[in-house]
């Protein structure tokens, strides 16, 4: 955390998850945002809501569908041919980077939280196994061209 002269916090590190959370200087609504979205703003916050409560969940075919079509609209970049299982976690997901033919099985996490970060960037050709977590917190992760990471 860095300080003004006169003491007050000018910028919070995301690293700094319990001070984050428990700062009574902020709203429930923008310490979440700040934790889970990583923008400011209402549009980044019901844009994030509403992709993960329509697509999240949803099993099957219509799940694999509604992913596709969703999540690149809260990711920075998603490339073509890429399949969401169901329950994945997006953290910071404007810093979260995907490559073309890609798979991220079901409940993965993808935490790209930091406040200097650039986030996770993804090769192509990649296959994350059912619950992945790759977290970054304030540090970069970058997965070549095919990688395979089994599942847990």
């Amino acid at each position: 955390m860095t300080s003004q002269a006169d003491g007050r916090a000018t910028q919070e590190r995301l690293a700094d998850v319990p001070g984050a959370l428990f700062d009574a200087r902020r709203s429930k609504i923008q310490r979440y945002a700040a934790l889970v979205v990583g923008e400011e703003g209402w549009w980044p916050l019901v844009r994030y809501e509403l992709v993960t409560l329509l697509a999240s969940w949803v099993p099957g075919a219509l799940g694999l569908v509604l992913r596709g079509w969703l999540y690149p609209w809260v990711l920075g970049r998603c490339g073509r041919n890429v399949s969401f299982g169901t329950n994945v976690v997006l953290r910071h997901p404007g810093k979260i980077r995907i490559g073309d033919d890609v798979a991220v099985d079901d409940g993965c996490v993808l935490d790209a939280k930091g406040s200097g970060n650039r986030g996770i960037e993804i090769g192509s050709r990649v296959f994350l196994g059912r619950h992945t977590i790759l977290a970054c917190k304030d540090g970069e992760i970058a997965l070549e061209d095919g990688v395979n990471i089994s599942y847990n």
